[in-house]
């Protein structure tokens, strides 16, 4: 099925269609929207409630919005539905408990479906808001850091602060139409980013671990040098690399919000609680109606005859299991393998050999991996010790690429220390080259 992600700003639509691949990466397989196939929305809406809330614990889910709902009255419009987005935080004293709650009205996610006009809202898999979708960007670009990202087009900048799929803080600004000077516009941009960053790091005691631009605010390099010198901190421009394939740094740049859609969890989605019902019980019916019919055709069709082919078929799997363990290491560790590939070689060792003794788990080096393009991998397995080598040939666009490689690798290899890391790697600043030759090993 194929995945339409689009984000809506008040009559403005932008749009893509993407397919997951096998190795769970994403692609752009077309720009046309007006097709079949599973909705991934966000809409750019400033009026979204943010606040938290105590109340008793309780199980049920209407019974929760109801006193979410007494809790937020002053802030709710009157005769307006709203959906609301509970996450818990912790207990406190009196047996209460500390929510977090996100709440828009449900003739946002109504207008959109107008909008868009679907006709089988049960074809909606999330229905979310265009600052939650940078921070999908964010955290999988950046995994477990505190990041600060800051996202500008046409219309809007958008700076979300996220850390491992949880939004701490964002906020929205839209540009003003009479700015039309480069310099005018930089020192708005600049402005907007000084106060929210005074904002979090100050008032709120967040700690920022990664300043990260996305868009085309990357390649300003006059915004970039102001942000750094106010902050003292490295700026980091985000790319597509490790969840996105073969899309260009253009579309990227261009198609952002739509593309942090399906990287946002399910903390952060609006569906409303009729639509996900429908959506659940219409699924639970499918499965029920193919498992009844597989049933069916077993009782009526099968006899002593299939019964004894299908356990000579079944000895015959055994055989071919055992063949390929025996075989896995020669075949495939021995070999060279893409990137691509790496998925399928973990999911095999899980399967293969549970007690890891083939080789140290891969997806310990996977955000290592993600930031090398086209890169060879040589998996070797002597004596007890296990060894990597990443080879590679890359080259950057601009310096900040550049230089934005050179410190992520940097840091990625400190946190592999105990696979005792050797970086080779060469780095040629007159042609924006790296190449990339790193070794990892470790005693099984």
């Amino acid at each position: 099925m194929k995945i339409i992600s689009i984000e809506l700003s008040g009559e403005k639509k932008k749009g893509i269609v993407l397919k997951k691949k096998k190795n769970d990466l994403f692609q752009i397989v077309d720009y046309n929207i007006n097709t079949d196939g599973t909705y991934y929305i966000s809409v750019f809406y400033q009026d979204f409630i943010s606040e938290k809330v105590t109340i008793p614990e309780v199980n049920d889910r209407e019974t929760l919005n109801f006193l979410i709902k007494n809790k937020l009255s002053e802030r709710l419009e009157p005769n307006k539905d709203y959906i609301f987005l509970p996450k818990k935080i912790k207990p406190t004293q009196d047996n209460l408990v500390e929510y977090n709650v996100y709440a828009i009205p449900e003739e946002v996610y109504t207008k959109a479906v107008e909008q868009l006009k679907i006709e089988n809202q049960e074809n909606i898999e999330v229905f979310t808001l265009s600052q939650f979708s940078l921070a999908g960007i964010g955290t999988e670009t950046f995994k477990d850091k505190t990041v600060f990202v800051t996202f500008i087009d046409e219309e809007k900048i958008i700076i979300t602060v996220s850390k491992n799929n949880e939004i701490i803080y964002t906020r929205s600004t839209l540009i003003p139409p009479y700015l039309n000077d480069e310099s005018q516009l930089i020192n708005f941009y600049y402005e907007n980013f000084n106060l929210t960053y005074i904002y979090v790091s100050q008032n709120t005691g967040i700690n920022i671990d990664i300043i990260g631009l996305v868009g085309e605010i990357s390649q300003k390099d006059e915004f970039v040098n102001l942000i750094s010198e106010f902050t003292g901190k490295s700026i980091y421009t985000v790319l597509p690399t490790g969840f996105f394939e073969k899309i260009s740094y253009e579309d990227f740049n261009k198609y952002v919000i739509p593309l942090g859609n399906v990287l946002i969890g399910n903390d952060y989605n609006f569906i409303p609680p009729k639509i996900k019902e429908k959506k659940t019980f219409g699924s639970i019916l499918s499965k029920l109606t193919m498992i009844t019919g597989i049933i069916f055709i077993i009782l009526t069709a099968l006899n002593l005859n299939n019964l004894i082919k299908l356990k000579g078929e079944m000895r015959d799997l055994d055989r071919l299991f055992i063949e390929i363990n025996e075989n896995f290491e020669r075949d495939v560790l021995g070999k060279e393998i893409t990137h691509n590939q790496l998925k399928y070689i973990i999911y095999y060792l899980d399967l293969l050999d549970p007690e890891k003794r083939i080789i140290f788990k891969l997806d310990r080096i996977k955000n290592l991996l993600s930031l090398i393009d086209h890169e060879s991998i040589k998996i070797t397995n002597e004596k007890n010790k296990s060894r990597i080598v990443i080879k590679a040939t890359q080259k950057f666009k601009t310096l900040q690429e550049f230089e934005n490689f050179k410190r992520k690798v940097s840091l990625e290899l400190m946190e592999l220390s105990d696979l005792n890391p050797k970086n080779n790697t060469t780095f040629d600043i007159n042609s924006l080259t790296a190449k990339v030759f790193i070794e990892l090993y470790k005693e099984n």
